[in-house]
Order: C-alpha cells, then structure tokens, then sequence
C-alpha cells in the first residue's frame, strides 16, 4: 500500500475510511521482517505500532479529527532517543550507555502526530561514514540492481531502505555532511535537510554538532514538507510550486562538477534543459573560492574533533568494539587541539562569509547530489583507500550545504530503468519555505522531462529517428563552432555553449548543447558583416583579451582540480592508514 503513496494522500484514505491504519501497519512490518528488514532495522516496534495504528482507527470512527500523520507508519534513525531504551547509532559500544529518560525532541513530537513509529533504522556506525555500511548490523542493498548489490549509500542507510522497501511512508534521520541526502539520490527518493538549527536536536546522538541537522526522507516534496512541519512544529500546509520563471540558479563549475560519471552527467544535463525551457536562468560559472578554501578539509577537522569529545572517553574504555573506519576519524580528531580546533572554526566562518557573498546573485544552487551512481558493494566492504576514496567523493557536494548552513533537497532526475540520480538545489539560511516550494516545481517539472527521455528512448533506434537525430546534433554542432570564445550571449541563454575539452575526440556527445539555434549567435553574426573594418579590429581585439582572460580562468579551475585530486586521492587516505596503523 505504501510504494509512492504520499503521506497526505494516505492520510486522506485513513481519514475517510478508503484504508484501515491497522492494514497500513501490518503491510510495512510484514516488509520490515522480509527481504532486506532485517539490515534496514536495529530493532521494531511491532507491537507500539500496532497500538497506534488501532488508536487511530478508533479516533476516525469516533469522528474525531485526526493529527497530520495519524496511523502513517515512519521510520525513525538510530541516532534518535526513545525513553528508557539505550540509542546505539548504529554501534556495539554505544550499547554500554545508560537508557535516557524521555523521548528525544522529534519522536516526541512524531507521537503527538499520531504516527506509528514501526522502528529504528540502520545506520553507518556512529554516522561517520557516506557509504551506509555497518559491520555489526548488517548493510541493506539498495533497491537498484539488488541483485548485484550496491550500497544504499549513509550514513541514514536503512532509513532509504525503509522508504524504498515499503516498511515506512516516510524517514525521519539527520543530516551532518549529507547523511539524508546521499542515501536519497542513491535510492532514489527525495531527501530535505533543514536550515541548521531549524529543528530542535535535543536527543539526538551527536556527531558534530555544529554540522549536524535533522533531516527527513521521502517518496515526494509535499511528504518532505508535511513531516519537516510536524518536525519543526510549523503549520503543515502544502507548499505551493513556485513558478520557475524568472528564477536565477547557479551551477557553481569549480570542484562540484568534476569526475562525473557518465549516467550523472547525462541526467544532470538533462535535468538543467528542462529547467532552462521552463523558464529559469541556469548560470553556469567557475567560483575559485571554492577551490581555494578546502571547506572538505575544514568540515573533516572540525567534524572529527567534535565526533572525539563526544565519543572519546567511550573509546579509550573499549576501542576493540568500534569499526576500524570509525576508529580512523576518531583517531584523526584526538590529533585536534583546542587550538587548531578553534582557529579552524574561525576559517570556517570567513570562508563561508565569502562563499555567501560570491553566491549572492543566484537564488538557488543547482548541483548533482553525488558525483556517482551507487557503487557495488563489494568494492568498497573491505574498507581501505578505495572506500576512503568512494566516501570522499560521495560526501564532497552535499557536504558543501551543511559547511554553509543552508537548506537543501535533492530530487531524483533519472530516467526509468537508469541508476539513480539525484538533483541538489539548495537556498539560504532560512529559505526553507521557499525551498520547498521551488523544489515542488522543479518535480513536476522533472518528471516531465523524464517522461520524454524515457519516449525518446523508446524510439530512438528506428532509421528515421535515429537519421534525425544524426542531422540534429550535426548542425548544433557546426553552430557552435561558429560562435566565437569568449561567448558574448547574454546571461539568459537557454544554456552555456561551451563544451568539455576532449570531448569530440573520443566520441562523446557535448556536456551541453542547445536544443535550438541560438538567435543570440546569429544577430551576432549579422552585425559583425555589417561593422565597419575599423571596428571590427577593435571588437576584435577586445574579444582576444577576454578569450586570454578566460584562458586564464581555466588554468586557474584545472589547478584547483588537480589540488582537490591530490587532498582526495593522497593525503586523505594516508592520513586514514596512518591512524589504523599507529593509534
């Protein structure tokens, strides 16, 4: 009954009587104990549910009005109190900790919704880690390509799985680099995390706070709003789509678009068409501060050094029992002095100041939520560089958000039968509301686009439009040979002309392309013919410098990658060997 359901749509079915709230919990724990429950859960709550599920059957015959999520089955993350249970975040070690006395502050508030709270998901061990792999509990599979088997992505890996599955209608987790979303884009559903500090976090097992948030997971927007509502005790109103028109979204070019996989890529591009012809002004621009203030860097010290002072004391008493990749961050943060500590969190706060400031024009952020599909999991279970490697490149985008404090929802851009691909767009501190409702559009708008790939695809090996299509990308690319670097369109073109060195040579089709001639170019063309010689040398030569200038831009972008390439591919993981082998 749950698969893509809303929650205000079983709501609806509840309230009216089309379903009964004691079916609707019977088909999710009967879920939660087949196929991959047993790895999504650390424990269930058969019985609690079941009791709430009868309470509000009874309430909907009493005639009475019904809380916001009455009766609805969610998952709850490990990392979450329940009074007079011990909270393990996913880790043996934990279990030695005494029970608190109260629910935290979300479950609370989940109850006084009338939800029917029918467990604790999985997690990465104490939420260290984006891959989503726990040792002690098990891993889930993600729904895609299952058997193969992928990893569902983390640290809130069975709160993904516990949506995808049908064993909740919705997830509530947290979110310190990307814990919400990363599993989100993986499996594909939408994730939200909240603007830092929106959501009360009493209760909850820390990792860093000055990072960590309350996050949510779901089929839908209208699902991640109404629980985000009850969570933030707001009025549950559905958010109104935002009309696209207009509306000014950066793709920031330096760092969050590199290394790519194809499938990403492709789904990427295809999601900024759709936008663009839906009217939104897609700007895509380097932005250097990124690559010069190593935010990954500053989040990993600060996010260790917290995660140490929260966790140490449990360490040094029984080290054998935690995770050797657990141990490694750890460790790493007991390397931290208060000092360094305090002299990076004062990094963190002027670069984040200037990154706010370069940002300022753009309304929203468009970038992929993780460079990758889902890798498989038996390439990363035996830890080691290769994981450390994966889980950096899975933690760098959406890592960026919680660095600056801002909200942001990834949504899913893949075509039927593809992997799946996430969509991050993210808004300033505060602009939770409106996120919302731009994420709303934005669905719709998606979900369109994925229709037609998915009708293009379908047809795209007949002669004629395989013939078609040929001619097509023949003359869209004698276009964009014809117009000139730098390009002098203006900042509202469907889409940037420019194209990825390389990439004719080996075959590929352009990163982007216009699906249209670009009028911008012709007129262009028209008045040059028309110049007189006199100026035509001096709009020349003007174009010269600006091609030297973005020449320069360009070397400068490449030196930044090759920086983050290196942190990535070396220091990082030496670091990481390093604290395994002498702790």
């Amino acid at each position: 009954m749950l698969g893509a359901a809303t929650l205000r749509d079983l709501a609806g079915a509840i309230r009216n009587g089309g379903i009964a709230s004691a079916d609707l919990v019977n088909d999710a724990l009967a879920a939660a104990a087949a196929g991959e429950g047993p790895r999504a859960f650390t424990r269930v709550y058969a019985t609690a549910a079941r009791a709430s599920a009868r309470a509000a059957d009874a309430e909907r015959r009493a005639g009475r009005a019904p809380p916001p999520l009455s009766g609805i089955p969610i998952s709850i993350k490990d990392s979450f109190d329940v009074a007079h249970e011990v909270t393990s975040a996913g880790s043996i070690a934990l279990r030695l900790c005494g029970a608190p006395r109260r629910d935290a502050a979300v479950v609370a508030r989940l109850r006084r919704a009338g939800a029917a709270i029918v467990g604790r998901s999985n997690m990465s061990e104490l939420g260290v880690s984006g891959l989503g792999l726990n040792p002690h509990h098990g891993t889930p599979r993600n729904p895609f390509d299952r058997g193969a088997g992928r990893i569902p992505g983390g640290s809130s890996s069975g709160a993904a799985v516990s949506v995808s599955d049908g064993m909740a209608a919705a997830a509530v987790c947290s979110d310190t680099g990307g814990s919400a979303r990363v599993p989100a884009a993986l499996c594909g559903l939408v994730g939200f995390k909240p603007t830092a500090g929106r959501i009360p976090r009493d209760g909850m097992i820390p990792l860093a706070p000055s990072y960590d948030t309350v996050g949510v997971l779901a089929p839908s927007v209208d699902c991640c709003a109404l629980l985000d509502a009850v969570l933030a005790d707001a009025p549950a109103a559905r958010p109104a789509p935002l009309p696209l028109q207009g509306l000014v979204l950066g793709v920031p070019g330096t760092l969050l678009l590199e290394a790519l996989d194809r499938s990403v890529a492709t789904a990427f591009q295809r999601a900024l068409a759709a936008l663009s012809a839906a009217g939104a002004v897609i700007v895509e621009r380097p932005l250097p501060a990124l690559g010069a203030i190593d935010y990954m860097g500053i989040s990993g010290g600060i996010v260790a050094a917290e995660a140490y002072r929260r966790h140490g004391p449990l360490l040094a008493r029984h080290v054998s029992l935690f995770d050797a990749e657990t141990l490694a961050v750890l460790r790493t943060g007991a390397e931290v002095s208060a000092l360094e500590y305090l002299r990076l969190r004062r990094r963190r706060s002027r670069a984040a100041a200037a990154l706010e400031h370069a940002l300022r024009r753009y309304d929203c952020l468009l970038m992929p939520t993780a460079p990758v599909i889902a890798p498989a999991l038996h390439s990363v279970a035996g830890g080691g560089v290769q994981a450390a490697l994966m889980n950096a490149r899975l933690l760098r985008n959406p890592s960026l958000v919680n660095f600056l404090g801002w909200c942001a929802l990834t949504l899913p851009c893949h075509a039927p039968g593809e992997a799946p691909v996430g969509l991050t767009v993210a808004a300033r501190h505060g602009c939770d509301a409106m996120l919302l409702a731009v994420g709303a559009a934005m669905e719709t708008c998606l979900a369109s686009a994925v229709r037609e790939a998915w009708a293009h695809h379908r047809l795209r090996w007949s002669g004629a439009a395989r013939l078609a299509r040929g001619n097509a990308v023949v003359r869209r690319r004698r276009l964009v040979r014809r117009i000139p670097l730098p390009k002098l369109s203006t900042r509202r073109a469907v889409a940037p002309e420019r194209v990825r060195r390389g990439a004719r040579g080996r075959g590929r089709a352009p990163m982007r392309e216009t699906s249209k001639p670009n009028r911008s170019a012709v007129d262009l063309h028209a008045r040059l013919d028309a110049m007189p010689v006199s100026e035509l040398a001096r709009v020349r030569a003007k174009a010269q410098l600006e091609r030297a200038e973005y020449v320069a831009e360009l070397v400068a972008r490449a030196v930044s990658a090759a920086r983050a390439l290196l942190r990535e591919a070396i220091v990082r993981p030496i670091r990481l060997a390093l604290a395994r082998i002498h702790p």
